[in-house]
């Protein structure tokens, strides 16, 4: 019990809660900070989506528009087409000798 005032006879702190009454207060204050987490994690979810949404249109549009990137994206197209028809050749040579070398040992 806590410290009771010799005037009224009532305590002036009141008791600890009971085990129950804990329990109860446990589950609430959990379901309200899930809730809340929940919340604010679907706010930031919406405000990313406008962030990218935004940044997407601003950068495509830029981009399409732009002479340089244009040239830039052909450009690097070329390469990449040379790299991959240098590749496919010389995979292609490699398991012609692999063949070869393989009927000639049989």
């Amino acid at each position: 019990r806590g410290p009771t005032c010799t005037s009224t006879g009532t305590n002036h702190f009141p008791l600890p809660p009971r085990s129950s009454q804990l329990s109860l207060f446990r589950e609430k204050s959990k379901t309200s900070t899930r809730t809340r987490y929940e919340t604010g994690n679907q706010m930031n979810q919406f405000i990313s989506r406008v962030v990218n949404y935004v940044a997407n249109e601003v950068l495509i549009k830029g981009l399409a528009n732009s002479k340089t990137f244009q040239r830039f994206a052909l450009r690097t197209d070329h390469h990449v087409q040379q790299y991959k028809q240098k590749g496919q050749h010389h995979v292609n040579e490699t398991l012609d000798e692999l063949h070869k070398t393989a009927t000639e040992t049989m």
